[in-house]
């Protein structure tokens, strides 16, 4: 039964505005629903089927908001609150949960519907120690900041590890992976995907 008080919306995503649920007949619930860009009064049964017993895509169905988990961060619209790049993982206002899509991706504005995001969260990728010379070949131009902040470049590298600096200091890729990063502050190793 449909009841005042609680939030509806059509099948279809569209939001309803109950006006009563007593109008008597076989249609006693009435409300406003913004449709093809004006307000119309529909009518529903009693227990929110807008065609009689047949299902259709305007019968009603009660909004209730998904919970947020634990680690999201709620959102009610607006312009995008992280780095454009920054790997986002979504929850729309239906519940459905979105895989991670660059920030830029995705509608942060709230339009009313469905697809509204609620919730959000940065899913920081997961990077592991370069194993050998192949997989750190096409980062070698790159200059690398030791845990105390310095600069270098490596010139020198095998299947053990890296050398840089000016000192020749050797580190092995478990190591280096430990204490030094890329200048642009990714992590240095692989990232895993």
């Amino acid at each position: 039964m449909i009841e005042m008080g609680k939030k509806y919306r059509t099948k279809s995503g569209l939001d309803v505005e109950l006006i009563g649920t007593d109008f008597g007949g076989g249609y006693p619930v009435r409300g406003i629903v913004f449709y093809r860009g004006e307000k119309h009064i529909w009518s529903w049964m009693a227990n929110g089927f807008h065609y009689g017993s047949k299902a259709s895509d305007h019968d009603l169905v009660e909004v209730t908001e998904p919970t947020i988990p634990e680690g999201w961060t709620a959102w009610h619209g607006g312009d995008c609150p992280v780095y454009d790049r920054a790997q986002v993982e979504i929850i729309c206002r239906d519940g459905i949960r979105m895989q991670p899509l660059s920030a830029s991706a995705w509608s942060w504005k709230h339009n009313d519907n469905l697809g509204d995001i609620i919730a959000y969260r940065v899913v920081e990728p997961t990077y592991r120690p370069f194993q050998n010379v192949a997989e750190y070949e096409q980062h070698r131009d790159r200059w690398l900041i030791y845990k105390d902040e310095s600069l270098y470049r490596s010139w020198c590298y095998d299947n053990q590890g890296v050398f840089v600096g000016i000192h020749t200091l050797r580190f092995q890729w478990k190591y280096a992976f430990e204490v030094l990063k890329f200048d642009d502050g990714t992590p240095f190793g692989v990232r895993v995907e």
